[in-house]
């Protein structure tokens, strides 16, 4: 049996493979799969097509990654192609729109690799692109709305009540949970001392109204805290007060729902 298949850069001419090539053509590429996995990203921008030197952009396109022929020397059947990283190696489906809807089935989907340093991306039937302009990663806008919330930690007076180990907060809400926020980073001067209010604007998500806090210490040499309580002010409530009274705060998470305010 055997089996045609079209070169990405050559749809004028069908080339023959046996299934043991077709088998190689599959492998092909997998050689480095161990020693480093390829990054989509590093594929941005214009490519030189060394078959007839069209020009192809990689670029992220509706949260994909397409290769567009935007300069055709010669006819191509393809107009675009999708690259997904598949067993440790990039590879192709190719579409005859450049919007990458309709399969092109001549084309179909071929494997590939970089090589010279990113430079060179080599198919798995030889043909090679050679990059002619590097693009950067697009860049990521968090729209999230934020809210702020003042958090104001209270440490108990006595002498061995501090702690320099780092502290972890989450705030739960009528909207939801808070990831971890690590405070230490937050904070100024020297935090969590004997008799101190340490105070922290938080900008995050949007929570709700808060209704929980939940604290942890990672215990730094041994390290634990003495925390009095905890003090929460949101944009959308007057702010309420946890109390951690003499519960030390160690690596197992203390948690307060009800206010003592």
């Amino acid at each position: 049996m055997t089996l045609a298949l079209n070169s990405p850069a050559i749809p004028i001419k069908n080339r023959v493979f046996t299934a043991a090539a077709v088998f190689a053509v599959l492998l092909i590429g997998s050689a480095t799969a161990h020693s480093q996995q390829p990054v989509l990203s590093n594929l941005y921008g214009v490519w030189n097509d060394d078959w007839d030197g069209s020009q192809v952009e990689i670029r992220q396109q509706e949260g994909r990654v397409l290769a567009v022929i935007v300069q055709e020397k010669q006819l191509h059947s393809w107009k675009s192609a999708e690259i997904k990283v598949v067993d440790g190696s990039f590879s192709m489906m190719f579409y005859s729109d450049p919007a990458a809807t309709v399969k092109d089935n001549t084309a179909g989907t071929i494997g590939a690799k970089t090589e010279q340093d990113g430079k060179v991306l080599r198919f798995a039937n030889q043909f090679t692109w050679t990059l002619q302009k590097k693009a950067n990663p697009p860049v990521v806008v968090d729209a999230t709305p934020k809210v702020e919330y003042r958090v104001t930690l209270h440490t108990f007076a006595n002498p061995a009540a501090g702690t320099q180990a780092n502290i972890y907060l989450q705030l739960t809400g009528s909207k939801g949970k808070s990831a971890e926020i690590h405070l230490n980073p937050l904070m100024t001067g020297t935090p969590f001392q004997p008799g101190q209010a340490d105070t922290v604007r938080l900008s995050i998500p949007d929570i709700g109204s808060v209704a929980g806090v939940a604290i942890r210490s990672d215990m730094l040499n041994d390290d634990d805290w003495d925390l009095h309580y905890v003090g929460v002010g949101g944009q959308k409530d007057g702010g309420q007060t946890y109390d951690f009274n003499h519960r030390f705060v160690d690596t197992k998470t203390q948690v307060r729902h009800k206010s003592i305010k």
